[in-house]
């Protein structure tokens, strides 16, 4: 997953992907791994910024989004966890399903 982001990072998104303007947009991708997948974290994945969850995964992305707000940056993420989306929106971020994401993977 974390190599087929880094792709698409570098290939660029449909802006609407995003709600922003234009054709294309090249956003920064972080990815948060919680759990058993964590050890991936410490692996480099170009495009990609990967994050080890200390230990709840759904925390620790509401935080990182909540940082990346503060930095006045928009944040898009992927979950189809409501009640994370609610968490999420709360925040500031914004959210999509994993069709969306899935879609753009092909």
């Amino acid at each position: 997953m974390a190599a087929a982001l880094g792709a698409l990072a570098g290939d660029g998104l449909p802006a609407a992907v995003l709600g922003v303007g234009g054709a294309h947009a090249w956003p920064d991708i972080e990815l948060v791994l919680e759990g058993a997948a964590r050890p991936a974290a410490e692996r480099e994945v170009p495009g990609v910024v990967q994050h080890a969850a200390p230990a709840d995964g759904d925390g620790a992305l509401v935080e990182l989004a909540r940082e990346r707000i503060a930095e006045g940056r928009r944040v898009v993420t992927v979950t189809a966890d409501r009640g994370l989306r609610e968490r999420l929106v709360a925040v500031g971020a914004s959210a999509v399903g994993p069709s969306a994401l899935l879609d753009l993977l092909g």
